[in-house]
């Protein structure tokens, strides 16, 4: 391996251990939400809310 192949693959190793992602499911009877945290270094950069409610109650009428 090149230095500078040594050099890359160390920063990407270093970055990579920096990003954190979290995904969180709230369900409260009425919303079902899958929410997926993206933090680098401990800092929130990205949240997303997905409402899964929709694809749930679809589901539970084939069931039936």
């Amino acid at each position: 391996m090149s230095l500078l192949g040594g050099l890359e693959s160390s920063m990407i190793q270093t970055l990579g251990s920096k990003f954190d992602v979290e995904n969180v499911l709230e369900d409260n009877g009425e919303t079902m939400l899958l929410i997926t945290i993206i933090k680098f270094d401990g800092i929130v950069i990205q949240r997303h809310e997905l409402d899964l409610m929709p694809m749930y109650q679809s589901f539970e009428k084939r069931l039936k």
